[in-house]
């Protein structure tokens, strides 16, 4: 029962649910990414700025161009409907299609001065986050995307605008597209700053978290001991810990399996939890074995948390085939002394908790002295 050396937590073989039906509450369920979404919401986006530019081209009397706006409208309808039902290859043509068709037509009617070329730049973050593509396809289509610029810009300067329009219009409408390419670029820079920073948290939470138990694992209640530990030294606030290990472990894992072991270490860690204190860290420490960081506690007070979280275990028992499998723990608890280390306290938690295992388990068992608790119930698990 060393605390130097815990043993391997079990892997999750099933996760998600457990095979009574219940749910697991701490499987982790990735989202379908960002990128798609982000699609969605950019596909309205872009139908409100075409439907204000069939506004304002009714207005400045260019009729053809408000009913090509029109078109694009319908078309960005037709791609949302088309995103919430999943043909993402269908959006991703007419997403496509529509942006360089209308900047190819809408340049060769009013000229390059109108600004139209400029969606085409939009296009270019909207490729290299695509989740769907290799680097090389990504690649090749940035060349297009580069192609296509460069040639419309050499075909307009070369032939001039089709069906011009008045210098002030021509500048109102390449300002309001200067406005609307810039606006639709810091949406894309915001939503994917926004997904970059949620994925750090699921990281750092995938990090710090015990995958089967939900529960802080080793790394995350050493940092949090760690704080602690400094602000003992500082005002000299007391700390203390339990170390708790769930009796007869291997015995439950040998005869109703590991699936079942599984249910039992994660309803030990669920009642633990609602035996502590918010500010309270109940932590997966290896294995069978957990430990609670107790801020703000003495050792006295300490063991009055130790029985409860003993009593909260023992009255959740699993459910096997219609039966109750009760459960027990047993808990040595410690408070860190004057100038010693937070392993060293740990271990002498370690060293009671073995000592109740020794006297005959389901039990509390201060630092250093006789053992203390309750005497265990009939029925206790032998294994």
């Amino acid at each position: 029962m060393s605390a130097q050396q815990p043993s391997v937590p079990q892997p999750i073989t099933r996760p998600g649910v457990l095979d009574d039906g219940e749910a697991d509450p701490v499987s982790p369920r990735l989202g379908a990414g960002s990128y798609w979404p982000m699609l969605m919401r950019a596909a309205l986006a872009a139908g409100g700025v075409h439907l204000a530019f069939s506004a304002i081209f009714f207005s400045l009397g260019a009729p053809l161009m408000g009913w090509a706006n029109l078109g694009s409208v319908a078309l960005y309808v037709l791609a949302y409907g088309l995103l919430k039902r999943r043909r993402y290859g269908w959006v991703l043509a007419l997403v496509w299609t529509e942006i360089l068709v209308h900047a190819l037509v809408a340049t060769a009617l009013l000229g390059w001065d109108s600004g139209f070329h400029y969606y085409v730049l939009v296009m270019v973050p909207m490729v290299f986050v695509s989740p769907e593509r290799s680097l090389r396809i990504k690649s090749l289509l940035g060349l297009a995307l580069v192609a296509f610029y460069i040639g419309l810009d050499v075909y307009a300067r070369r032939q001039g605008a089709w069906t011009p329009i008045a210098p002030a219009a021509l500048d109102a409408v390449r300002h309001f597209n200067i406005v609307a390419t810039l606006v639709l670029l810091a949406y894309l820079a915001n939503f994917y700053l926004g997904a970059v920073r949620r994925v750090e948290r699921r990281l750092q939470n995938l990090a710090t978290t015990d995958a089967l138990t939900g529960l802080a694992n080793r790394r995350r209640v050493m940092q949090m001991a760690e704080q602690q530990l400094g602000r003992r030294r500082r005002d000299g606030t007391p700390l203390s810990f339990i170390l708790g290990d769930v009796d007869h472990f291997k015995a439950v894992n040998d005869r109703h399996g590991h699936a079942v072991g599984d249910r039992v270490l994660v309803k030990v860690g669920q009642a633990m939890k609602s035996a502590t204190r918010e500010v309270d860290m109940v932590s997966r420490w290896g294995g069978e074995e957990f430990l609670v960081v107790l801020p703000e506690t003495g050792r006295d007070e300490a063991l009055q948390v130790a029985e409860r979280v003993r009593a909260a275990v023992g009255q959740a028992g699993v459910t096997r085939g219609g039966q109750v499998l009760r459960v027990t723990l047993t808990l040595g608890v410690s408070s860190l002394r004057d100038g010693e280390t937070l392993q060293e306290a740990i271990a002498r938690a370690d060293a009671a908790m073995y000592r109740g295992k020794q006297a005959g388990r389901d039990r509390c068992v201060l630092e250093d002295a006789a053992v203390a608790g309750a005497v265990p119930a009939s029925g206790t698990a032998q294994g």
